[in-house]
């Protein structure tokens, strides 16, 4: 047979196949349902399977990723700094954030002082030795001097 007739004779036959067919994917069983067209696994309809939850444990892992990767960003961290950073963080071997601790008192008093002698010595124009000196006097004081004018 020639083969222009061998083609009409394929496209004959082609044109005569029900449409079903004609759409099937080439190396598919004849009136197999095409991948496309079948439902995923384990999503057949009125049989959903729901979602699995995390246990407690998953999700308190989740919350302390959620908490670490905060403290990494307020802490600007990146590259093998955060890396770091997370690890120790993940393990439980890093100390609270900064922003989240409040200075005691005496810290606070401490802060209070240096603002003062600081202060001090703005107003009385000190430099080099003379402010060294202001400094340490003004900062062992238990109370700061009170300001001279």
């Amino acid at each position: 047979m020639p083969r222009t007739a061998l083609i009409a004779a394929a496209l004959t036959a082609l044109l005569a196949m029900p449409a079903a067919a004609q759409s099937q994917a080439p190396g598919t069983a004849p009136g197999a349902t095409p991948p496309a067209a079948r439902p995923p696994a384990g999503n057949t309809v009125g049989n959903q399977t729901p979602a699995r939850q995390p246990s407690e444990a998953q999700q308190a892992q989740q919350q302390r990723m959620r908490d670490c990767n905060a403290q990494a960003g307020t802490r600007n961290l990146q590259a093998d700094a955060r890396r770091d950073f997370m690890r120790e963080c993940l393990a439980g071997r890093t100390p609270p954030a900064e922003s989240n601790r409040q200075p005691s008192q005496a810290q606070q008093a401490q802060q209070n002082r240096m603002r003062d002698c600081n202060a001090q010595v703005r107003t009385r124009n000190l430099s080099g030795d003379a402010r060294q000196t202001f400094v340490t006097e003004c900062l062992r004081a238990p109370t700061a001097p009170a300001p001279s004018r």
